[in-house]
């Protein structure tokens, strides 16, 4: 889960360095042009990396594995202390702690 956790956090740090650049470019457009391109390209870069996070969480089968450190496990699998385990039928699979 800690894995997943660092991609989440990253996709919205990248969300709002997407959204900051943005209003500030248009604010540096009339005073500094050097840095007002230098914001362009860095936004065009997190937009990129914003693409690619969002890519790489879609292709993740969370409906029906478990994730450890970025590592897909199924259902029955044990770590750690922990079960990859549907607690309902219709919910997706999670880490539970045996008991």
């Amino acid at each position: 889960m800690k894995g997943r956790s660092l991609l989440l956090l990253a996709l919205a740090v990248a969300s709002c360095g997407t959204a900051f650049a943005a209003e500030a470019n248009h604010k540096m457009d009339d005073c500094c042009p050097e840095v007002a391109a230098q914001l362009v390209e860095t936004n065009s870069h997190l937009a990129l990396i914003q693409s690619d996070l969002r890519a790489s969480s879609e292709q993740m089968d969370t409906k029906n594995m478990c994730y450890y450190e970025g590592k897909a496990y199924t259902e029955g699998a044990a770590r750690n202390g922990q079960v990859c385990s549907r607690i309902i039928n219709t919910q997706p699979v999670q880490w539970v702690t045996r008991s």
